[in-house]
């Protein structure tokens, strides 16, 4: 439940977004937990419950196995049916582009993977031409795709004129939308992975921050109250090594993640890139960072791989398309 609400939003829709975050965080909920978890009224709760059953959000699903009244029926349960809305998903990175489709619980439906396109413009196309091609081979009409999250890699952000990663992103948001009509996000991508952790990978910690090691660039994301962070300017982004080119990737993702846990104090670290492809590796990072900071901290690998990456597009999407903008009533 750490999706921020968005306040422009009317009153009745504001609800609706607090019941289905509610219903995403407890897994499933009935509609008297939900009243009693949101303040809100019986009678509204079950109104609203009602509009989204019948517009196919919502299901049914069974009866809660505890009774906590000795007379009456079993609460019955709701669950957000995950196959409502489809989105889509592309990370650009300095090897290559993946595009995905899932459903919004993060289940892969398809992935494309193709080398990086010479130009921005060509990057672009082979963007929407995997969008498209999706679409066709798999008979799926717009109207049940809430949109697309496109993240850009910061070994990637050179591909894009710009000031910094904000003007980067915007700049890819608006020339992609020339192209798309479903709505279009862009971010980083370390912040997408935090939020397809959250969201996808089961996760409940407000406060984490994710290193990511592609060769010899290393991505930072901070997660600080459930919402990825980066910093009041926007400015926190890559530790590049680009004069150190023999620098051991090992320590220098192990150096920089025992850096932000002294200064942020997570309460998980997550790895994730080429480097955290084995266990092995992993532990080897996880052992030298915690010698470097004398204790030990919960560590995991990152839920986004890089078989998944994509995810990390499409984390960003369910979550501003469905969980924070409401807009399943886009036709």
């Amino acid at each position: 439940m750490n999706t921020p609400i968005n306040h422009r939003l009317d009153t009745k829709t504001k609800s609706r977004v607090d019941i289905l975050n509610c219903i995403r965080h407890y897994k499933a909920c009935s509609r008297v937990d939900i009243a009693s978890c949101l303040g809100l009224a019986k009678s509204l709760v079950t109104v609203l419950t009602n509009e989204m059953i019948k517009e196919g959000i919502l299901s049914e699903c069974g009866e809660s196995i505890i009774q906590t009244q000795k007379r009456g029926r079993r609460k019955v349960l709701l669950k957000i049916d995950e196959n409502y809305r489809l989105v889509f998903g592309a990370v650009i990175e300095k090897d290559g582009i993946t595009v995905g489709l899932t459903n919004l619980n993060g289940d892969s439906l398809e992935k494309r993977r193709m080398p990086l396109g010479n130009t921005y413009r060509e990057t672009l196309s082979q963007i929407v031409s995997a969008v498209e091609q999706i679409c066709r081979e798999n008979y799926i009409v717009l109207k049940r795709v809430l949109g697309i999250g496109v993240c850009l890699s910061d070994n990637a952000v050179d591909l894009i004129e710009g000031a910094g990663s904000a003007e980067r992103l915007t700049r890819l948001k608006r020339d992609l939308s020339h192209a798309l009509t479903i709505p279009i996000i862009t971010s980083r991508t370390v912040s997408g992975m935090l939020i397809a952790q959250r969201l996808f990978g089961g996760s409940s910690v407000r406060h984490a921050v994710l290193v990511r090691c592609c060769g010899q660039t290393v991505d930072v994301g901070i997660l600080a109250s459930g919402r990825p962070y980066s910093g009041s300017r926007g400015l926190i982004a890559a530790y590049a090594d680009q004069n150190e080119p023999a620098i051991d990737p090992v320590h220098k993702t192990a150096q920089t993640a025992a850096m932000c846990a002294n200064v942020l104090d997570p309460e998980k670290m997550l790895f994730g890139g080429t480097l955290i492809s084995s266990a092995e590796t992993f532990d080897a990072v996880v052992d030298e960072m915690q010698q470097l900071l004398g204790r030990k901290l919960l560590c995991e690998r990152a839920f986004a791989t890089e078989e998944r990456i994509y995810l990390a597009g499409c984390a960003i999407a369910v979550e501003r398309c469905f969980y924070l903008d409401s807009t399943w009533n886009v036709a």
